[in-house]
């Protein structure tokens, strides 16, 4: 008889904390004040629908994990560092902005990954900046935060 006692499949693990994730957000999204007009779909409505089918989708790989071999998982610190790095952007981003904050995630999260090549990174970072601004502001008409450049 086996004695040890196991932990968690790491998918499991990580389903949980899709689904913490998902519903913070399901509940930051209800704070949203909606006035759909007659016959039109309420602002948070998309979000809603994209997040439970997330949620969703997070249950049944907590219920169904992955087939195959069960070992000891080592904690993906990397990982946990690349989506702590994301949510501080998510927040400093209206007050640091956009040109300031963007090239750095941008730059640290290749090299969060253990990818070296810095021209190949600096040269990715002012590209995507680039056209991230083109699409939003040229394309989309939306202006992105200035922070501490802007007024």
């Amino acid at each position: 008889m086996n004695n040890k006692i196991k932990i968690l499949h790491h998918d499991r693990i990580f389903t949980l904390l899709l689904v913490a994730i998902a519903v913070i957000f399901f509940y930051m999204i209800g704070k949203i004040s909606d006035t759909p007009g007659i016959g039109e779909l309420a602002t948070a409505t998309y979000p809603r629908v994209i997040l439970g089918a997330f949620i969703f989708i997070a249950i049944l790989q907590f219920f169904f994990p992955k087939k195959g071999d069960e070992k000891p998982v080592s904690f993906p610190v990397k990982g946990l560092l690349s989506i702590l790095l994301i949510a501080v952007y998510i927040y400093l981003l209206d007050k640091v902005g956009y040109f300031l904050l963007t090239p750095l995630v941008l730059f640290i999260l290749p090299l969060l990954a253990g990818y070296r090549q810095y021209l190949a990174i600096a040269i990715s970072v002012i590209f995507v900046t680039a056209v991230l601004y083109g699409i939003f502001k040229l394309v989309l008409n939306i202006p992105l935060p200035a922070g501490f450049l802007g007024a």
